[in-house]
């Protein structure tokens, strides 16, 4: 009974308040060109390169470009990528490196992550071609990576380390944990010694866990032969490890360490040393469903949990919740979003500042839509909960509401009849209605870290409008119909003065920072 009232309340808290939410509306009625308050920066690429990815850090404005080397300047075959680092407004790079795959294959720059801090960067291929992932630290005055890394492979230590991953997650209080032990290598008897060695000493003591460690690398010997054995068919059990690419990196809220997404693990690391700190594993053993390998991970919990996306390119997808310390796994949850190729990996699978919150968008059986998730408290782990879903009204590829968090706790949503909206994370409630700004779709949308600005764009009518949130200006609305498509807005990192704006003209990215100051001043004197 206790556990149920915790679960109804705790439900109350994520969905029990929406219906309380304001109809306080903004309305936009002012309107600028948009060329006076906008300096554009050139990315001097090749012909035949295009942008695949794009961040930006402050203090001064650097603009981090991965990119794909294609064998026409519209795409085509990938021929090889690049990771490029520019001062806004200088042409020449201060980075220019050359991003390989694994086994001399062509990959192009796909995966580009920031901290949350502006400090480190990395950037890795992406997908199955990929190959290792380079660290920069954006405050070092020397931009080359400070390391190079690359994921492993070895059919031994997974299966050991999926040992302890069940004894962990028995220790933390699955009921069925013990019975995969037993199933798994006949550990039953073994883990009960455990727990009650983990209930006297709130640990497991280092000699007992040295000699459960040789019992189980026993056990494993038993179930592979011993590395170097005749396995049939040409195979030779091997203890050896094997190099794998990464395919996604997702930098904590502290900025301390990362996690980064193989063919078949998660690696949690130290940024600066490396230090593997845990390691999941998305398949066997985990008493959950086998997972498909090549997904995306993000943190989530604020970081003590992981969450990895594997995506459905035709049909459902799949969500599964991690233990960041353990490993082990908590939830896993079938969900009716298949990927839609037109938007970034970073907008259908993007989290809030500080990880309490992740978005998932692509094509549902309503029509394409946004998700907003989060995690819930459950008797012995966590579980994954979606606290809300936007449904597009337009049918067309890439229309998904896009989504945007502040560092506080609060999110804005642009939605496809113009409008834009603004929720109280903690409470999940409606703030705020922001109209008349845009007359097509909503289809970018950011806030300033502090929240008290929300800027949106419009990619079909060449709109952007600023927005206050706590009434300090009046909506300000710029329009370019020169610029092309409005592809994606973004504050600057630590710098809510500024906006990056990204446009597009045929296959031709642009790149352009948009001044707030002088936008407000302008509106002043009107």
């Amino acid at each position: 009974m206790k556990r149920l009232s915790s679960l109804v309340l705790a439900l109350f808290l994520v969905y029990g308040l929406s219906a309380f939410g304001g109809d306080d509306a903004v309305r936009c009625r002012t309107e600028f060109a948009a060329a006076p308050y906008m300096t554009q920066h050139h990315l001097g690429l090749g012909t035949n390169e295009l942008v695949d990815t794009l961040e930006v850090a402050s203090s001064p404005v650097r603009l981090l470009v991965g990119t794909a080397i294609t064998e026409r300047p519209d795409g085509g075959t990938v021929l090889g990528g690049r990771f490029v680092i520019s001062h806004f407004g200088n042409e020449k790079p201060e980075v220019n490196l050359n991003v390989p795959g694994l086994d001399g294959r062509a990959t192009s720059a796909s995966v580009l992550t920031v901290s949350n801090d502006g400090r480190y960067a990395a950037v890795t291929g992406g997908s199955i071609f990929g190959g290792p992932a380079y660290f920069f630290d954006l405050q070092s005055s020397d931009y080359t990576p400070f390391a190079s890394r690359t994921e492993t492979r070895n059919t031994y230590r997974r299966y050991r380390e999926l040992f302890w991953a069940q004894i962990h997650r028995g220790l933390a209080g699955d009921p069925y944990a013990r019975m995969m032990l037993e199933q798994l290598g006949g550990l039953g008897d073994v883990f009960d010694v455990l727990k009650e060695a983990h209930e006297k000493y709130q640990e497991i003591p280092a000699p007992v866990y040295t000699q459960v460690d040789e019992l189980i690398a026993q056990v494993v010997e038993r179930l592979l032969g011993p590395p170097g054995q005749d396995l049939g068919y040409g195979l030779v059990s091997s203890d050896e490890e094997q190099e794998i690419p990464t395919s996604s990196i997702d930098f904590s809220p502290d900025g301390k360490s990362y996690v980064a997404d193989s063919a078949e693990s998660l690696a949690i690391r130290d940024i600066v040393t490396g230090h593997l700190e845990a390691r999941i594993y998305l398949t066997d053993g985990t008493g959950f469903r086998d997972l498909p390998i090549g997904g995306h991970s993000r943190y989530t919990n604020g970081g003590k949990h992981v969450v990895s996306y594997h995506r459905g390119y035709q049909k459902d997808a799949l969500l599964a919740l991690w233990d960041a310390e353990k490993g082990f796994g908590c939830d896993q949850q079938e969900i009716d979003v298949a990927y839609d190729h037109h938007l970034r990996i970073e907008r259908a699978f993007a989290r809030s500042p500080d990880a309490r919150f992740f978005v998932i968008s692509g094509k549902t059986p309503k029509g394409f839509a946004t998700q907003v998730w989060t995690t819930n408290p459950n008797e012995w782990s966590h579980n994954l909960v979606m606290a809300r879903e936007f449904v597009s009204t337009s049918k067309e590829k890439g229309s998904e509401p896009p989504v945007a968090f502040s560092m506080k706790s609060s999110y804005a949503v642009g939605l496809t009849d113009g409008t834009v909206e603004l929720y109280d994370s903690d409470r999940n409630r409606l703030l705020k209605k922001f109209e008349e700004g845009h007359k097509k779709p909503v289809t970018a949308v950011a806030m300033s870290g502090d929240g008290k600005m929300i800027v949106s764009a419009s990619r079909e009518e060449s709109t952007l409008v600023l927005w206050s949130t706590t009434g300090e200006f009046e909506p300000i609305r710029l329009k370019g119909e020169s610029l092309g498509n409005m592809l994606d807005v973004k504050f600057i990192q630590d710098d809510n003065s500024q906006i990056l704006l990204e446009t597009s003209q045929g296959w031709v990215r642009e790149v352009y920072l948009v001044d707030v100051f002088k936008m407000r001043a302008a509106l002043q004197q009107k």
